[in-house]
């Protein structure tokens, strides 16, 4: 039986409980999967029981360790801990324990010391997953569960964490210079186009953020210090930016797009004139493969052309 023991903090269970199902039904019972939010009945910690005791044991006895990596977990000091004891344990034996950093939200260089130093894979990528089926195959001598579909296994994985969804994680931040626009009926009809590009994302079950949605019809708008802290740390939790700058002003926008850049977010502009755009985008969008725009001539037409460009912007 080849052991495995998933590091995870608890907000991230249900993301464990698809990896779980992924792993159980690629190698059937070749595989023990351990982790401690699972039920007891699943192998998870049983009442009364020491849960340090618990996980000494299944560092100890595990053949390999996968740790699970969030926007908000990455710097959980008892995932970085449990990581560490099980390469300290490796050392002791004279003989390395894979540790797999396994990234839901992240990418490669925010994955902290010391599992940066590892080879780390995505979560949410089907070549990703892939390869790490393949490992666990190579590393425990495994074989696959006989007739079984791996593409369509892993297609029914990532449908799965998408409709989870990355906790307290955004795939796209949507932002748009609302406070700068003056005319009521311009104002209403960003937010209608805002409302259906929110919607497209959903239906495809991702996730969106956008302040605007909050602030609705009332254009009530939050305290500078208020709605700086709550956006920005909506952004921070994103993975993708999208602006919409339908005319040349001074916004706050910018200053989102401008952190997104700098964070390597993945960012998409749509803009009436390249000539609107700030210098500095403009050359990010020459410069930098994370950053592209699309120039649109009619508002109304927005949610359209994002629908039809869906697929390249959320995947960027």
């Amino acid at each position: 039986m080849f052991k495995v023991f998933v590091s995870h903090s608890s907000i991230d269970k249900e993301l464990v409980d698809a990896l779980r199902e992924l792993i159980t039904a690629a190698f059937s019972d070749e595989v023990e999967i351990k982790y401690s939010t699972a039920s007891v009945a699943a192998g998870g910690i049983a009442a009364g029981q020491s849960w340090l005791e618990w996980i000494h044991h299944q560092i100890r006895d595990s053949d390999l360790t996968i740790a699970l990596l969030t926007p908000l977990s990455r710097s959980n000091p008892w995932l970085i801990w449990e990581a560490g004891a099980v390469s300290g344990l490796g050392l002791s034996r004279g003989m390395g324990i894979p540790v797999v950093p396994l990234m839901y939200g992240i990418r490669q260089e925010e994955v902290p010391s010391p599992l940066g130093q590892r080879q780390a894979k995505s979560g949410t990528e089907f070549e990703d997953i892939h390869d790490l089926l393949e490992s666990l195959r190579l590393t425990g001598q495994l074989s696959y569960t006989s007739d079984v579909d791996l593409p369509a296994l892993i297609t029914t994985y990532l449908t799965a964490v998408r409709k989870i969804g990355i906790p307290r994680m955004y795939d796209v931040f949507i932002s748009c210079p609302m406070s700068s626009i003056e005319d009521i009926k311009e104002y209403k009809q960003m937010l209608d186009g805002i409302k259906k590009i929110d919607a497209i994302i959903r239906e495809a079950g991702h996730s969106a953020y956008s302040a605007i949605l909050r602030i609705g019809n009332s254009r009530s708008m939050d305290p500078e210090h208020i709605a700086a802290k709550t956006d920005l740390e909506a952004l921070t939790k994103s993975r993708r930016f999208l602006m919409i700058y339908p005319k040349q002003v001074v916004s706050s926008c910018l200053l989102e797009a401008g952190y997104a850049l700098i964070s390597h977010i993945p960012s998409t502009y749509f803009v009436r004139s390249d000539e609107d755009l700030p210098y500095m985008l403009r050359g990010a969008v020459e410069a930098y493969g994370s950053a592209n725009r699309f120039v649109y001539q009619d508002p109304k037409k927005i949610p359209t052309l994002f629908a039809k460009h869906f697929d390249e912007i959320i995947q960027a």
